[in-house]
């Protein structure tokens, strides 16, 4: 994307859908590659040419559910997934989260 970044021409939502979802896969490296900076580039790729930006985040990312089941809370920090997998979805998730505060066009 970062090559030629108007090949794809204009859209006004890009949907995506797509990661690693295995829930005993052990290569960290390959996870945050795969679901956290892919993620993060094909968001500002998105916001920056004018489009929303909807992801699926994981039910992975709330653990064991002792910190709850609320991704809209203030309390996202708190979240503590159990497999790399969770844990690369909520990477993305709390960087929403904080981009959301920061800059209107993550809102």
């Amino acid at each position: 994307m970062a090559q030629n970044a108007d090949a794809f021409g204009r859209f006004s939502a890009v949907f995506h859908l797509g990661a690693c979802s295995s829930t005993t896969e052990s290569d960290q490296a390959y996870l945050d590659d795969n679901n956290f900076l892919y993620t993060k580039e094909m968001a500002e790729w998105s916001l920056a040419r004018g489009s929303r930006f909807i992801y699926a985040s994981s039910a992975a990312t709330y653990g064991d559910g002792s910190a709850g089941m609320d991704d809209k809370s203030d309390d996202l920090i708190h979240l503590h997934p159990l497999n790399l997998y969770g844990y690369s979805k909520h990477q993305f998730d709390l960087h929403a989260q904080q981009q959301a505060g920061s800059t209107a066009s993550w809102a």
